[in-house]
């Protein structure tokens, strides 16, 4: 199974994305968008795993200890990206480096990826860097066409993380989804 761990989004937040996507998609030649079911912030990308590491997986995201913090784990989606590589775009939305809200998450990926260290659960573990992704292989959007005030909201868009989920990737019918396996709130939140 191909598996990842993430924060999945509310409604509210899935419709705010779901707008900047379609004014993306009016300035692409070209591009793969992320389905609106499928937006999440990925906390860590396990890859393809064992079913039999499934208990190990439900215990470390269901751990109680994982909060990276106490009350509630907020971010404010205000900075619009793009990560090139290989001719390919890839544009996504996280928050400021000065949100907050970020180093609470930052605390809680890197409780995260110890646990998983400390069961032998490999991951990517490239830098981490708080991001949703809107859309890949994006192709024709001018780089310096994504000033924040065109694409996102005054103020940004508020963003409340209540639940860690492990989530399952697969095709089905030619799309690509995505499960929860498992979700469980976030320490102090739910």
């Amino acid at each position: 199974m191909r598996l990842f761990i993430a924060i999945n989004l509310n409604g509210e937040t899935e419709d705010a994305l779901t707008a900047i996507q379609e004014r993306l998609r009016g300035r692409a030649a070209a591009g793969n968008f992320s389905r609106r079911e499928n937006l999440h912030l990925t906390m860590a990308f396990l890859g393809e795993k064992p079913e039999s590491l499934l208990p190990s997986l439900r215990r470390i995201t269901g751990d109680p200890g994982l909060s990276g913090g106490g009350g509630p784990l907020r971010l404010n989606l205000r900075r619009i990206g793009c990560f090139r590589h290989s001719g390919k775009e890839l544009w996504w939305i996280g928050p400021a480096e000065d949100d907050p809200g970020l180093p609470r998450l930052l605390a809680l990926r890197e409780q995260l990826a110890a646990a998983l260290e400390g069961a032998g659960i490999g991951f990517d573990k490239r830098p981490f860097k708080a991001h949703i992704t809107l859309g890949r292989d994006i192709r024709g959007i001018p780089a310096d066409w994504a000033p924040q005030p065109r694409l996102v909201p005054e103020g940004g868009i508020p963003f409340e993380l209540k639940r860690l989920s492990l989530m399952k990737s697969e095709h089905s019918g030619g799309l690509l989804m995505y499960t929860e396996i498992f979700g469980a709130a976030i320490s102090g939140i739910e």
